[in-house]
């Protein structure tokens, strides 16, 4: 009981409050979905089209009008929209884990 204590007594993180945190936990979020449940999900594939659109330059170069409290709304969106998908009273199929691979572009 004291060490469940001990541990929620630790700070959260606070969600991404600017344009390059959002783009790097939507990245980090991506490459967990699909690390657990393969990169074929529908879910996953909705999240990486996020990231993708977030990689675009015409996007990037808006940086400064992505205010925190955008950032923390699309951080919510997706939290609210990966319970939605795995939600425990919709019929999940094994072919909604099929193992896949990204289209994850290589570094320069």
């Amino acid at each position: 009981m004291a060490e469940s204590l001990e541990l929620t007594d630790k700070d959260l993180s606070a969600p991404a409050k600017e344009f390059f945190e959002l783009k790097y936990d939507m990245t980090t979020w991506a490459a967990l979905l699909g690390t657990l449940f393969g990169y074929l999900c529908p879910y996953i594939q909705d999240v990486w089209t996020v990231r993708k659109i977030l990689d675009e330059d015409e996007v990037e170069e808006l940086h400064e009008s992505f205010l925190a409290v955008y950032c923390r709304q699309i951080t919510c969106a997706m939290i609210f929209d990966g319970r939605s998908y795995f939600n425990p009273s919709k019929a999940v199929t094994p072919e909604d884990f099929t193992m896949g691979y990204p289209d994850i572009p290589s570094p320069n």
